[in-house]
């Protein structure tokens, strides 16, 4: 069964890049350059893993987080944050909002590939 993977980056070329990884990998993708509207795709897609890019316009990407982990239709969908800057901490920060994975830009392609295949199983 082909498992679907909603993204959601406000950078177009990465939006890409994971896309075309994702789908050269069988993966079916569901694309989003606008984190306001994850929750939405999330519920009429019913993806088995968000990908959040975490530096987003609205900075909201940890608020959406914990929305969806919040809600009892979306909250075992795993999420992976992916983003450029990352700080001390962050990633203990991210994790508590709800994120099940953790990845820094620029991604290695493998790393992100099995990390996403371990979210999945």
């Amino acid at each position: 069964m082909t498992k679907t993977i909603l993204i959601v980056e406000s950078d177009e070329l990465n939006l890409k890049l994971f896309n075309d990884i994702l789908q050269v990998h069988s993966y079916k993708t569901v694309l989003t350059l606008d984190e306001r509207l994850s929750i939405d795709l999330a519920r009429e897609h019913s993806p088995d893993l968000i990908i959040m890019g975490i530096q987003m316009p609205s900075n909201s990407s940890l608020e959406i987080t914990k929305v969806i982990k919040a809600d009892d239709a979306l909250k075992k969908i795993p999420i992976l944050a992916v983003t450029a800057l990352a700080m001390k901490d962050d990633e203990k920060k991210h994790r508590n909002s709800g994120c099940d994975g953790y990845l820094t830009k620029p991604i290695s392609i493998p790393q992100f590939i099995e990390t996403i295949y371990n979210l999945l199983k």
